[in-house]
């Protein structure tokens, strides 16, 4: 009776041995793959905007996304059904009603969020940010079109360039 009560104890004793070492195995494999995934940083280019204003009898103004910071985001393709709700934002724009681009933009909230997003239509909505825009309507052709988003500063948060 003994042995069979000494030989279940270390039957036992030989078990959470084995099972603390797995378990410690397993934890030294997942914190060395945690290890490989913090050592790797994903690099993410950002564009920057620029504007250049025009100089007397110098260079015209230009404006484009160009190089490595922070606030051009990716370029946007307007579908059709949101050509049309932007056309009405740049026609308002134009005519200095910023009072009715916010009524479009929160009449035609679906069309504005596929173009500019949740986060800056509600900025805009909020009055955090406010829209502006560069370049010629999509309904033209020439120059590259940009949305701007500028705080009560005047200073830019955000671009969007836009595919016609």
């Amino acid at each position: 009776m003994k042995v069979a009560k000494m030989s279940i104890a270390i039957l036992a004793i030989g078990m959470a041995l084995t099972s603390c070492q797995k378990g410690e195995d397993t934890l030294k494999d997942n914190v060395g793959t945690a290890n490989i995934q913090k050592d790797s940083p994903t690099m993410l280019k950002v564009k920057t905007w620029y504007h250049q204003p025009a100089v007397p009898n110098g260079p015209s103004e230009t404006w484009y996304c160009s190089g490595m910071a922070t606030n051009c985001m990716s370029t946007v393709t307007i579908r059709p059904k949101d050509l049309v709700v932007f056309d009405d934002i740049f026609n308002a724009l134009d005519d200095n009603d910023y009072a009715e681009v916010l009524n479009i933009i929160w009449a035609n909230g679906t069309e504005v969020k596929n173009v500019m997003g949740n986060d800056l239509h509600d900025a805009v909505v909020n009055g955090t940010l406010k829209l502006s825009y560069k370049g010629e309507s999509p309904d033209g052709t020439g120059e590259d079109l940009y949305l701007l988003f500028t705080d009560n500063v005047g200073n830019i948060d955000a671009v969007i360039p836009i595919n016609k």
